[in-house]
C-alpha cells in the first residue's frame, strides 16, 4: 500500500497537527493526540483499528523538516 501523501495535505496537517501523533486513512485525519499512548486511547474509544488502510504517524512541527531516504 503507497502511503505517501501529497505536500499541500502534509504541510495544512503539519501546520494543525505539529508536533501531535495522528491517525489517518489516506488524506483524512481520523484522530489526533499529544501522545502515541493517548492516540492509542482515543482510537479504541473511536473503534478505530489501526490495521489496514488506517495508518499512525507523527506529524513534526512547521520549523522542523524530515527527510525520508526510501531504497
Amino acid at each position: 500500500m503507497k502511503t505517501s501523501l501529497s505536500p499541500t495535505f502534509y504541510l495544512r496537517a503539519q501546520k494543525k497537527f505539529g508536533g501531535k501523533y495522528i491517525a489517518r486513512k489516506r488524506n483524512q485525519i481520523l484522530a489526533s493526540a499529544k501522545t502515541l499512548k493517548d492516540l492509542l486511547r482515543l482510537m479504541k474509544s473511536m473503534r478505530i483499528s489501526h490495521q489496514g488502510e488506517v495508518s499512525i504517524g507523527y506529524v513534526p512541527t512547521v520549523n522542523h523538516i524530515h527527510v525520508y531516504i526510501v531504497r
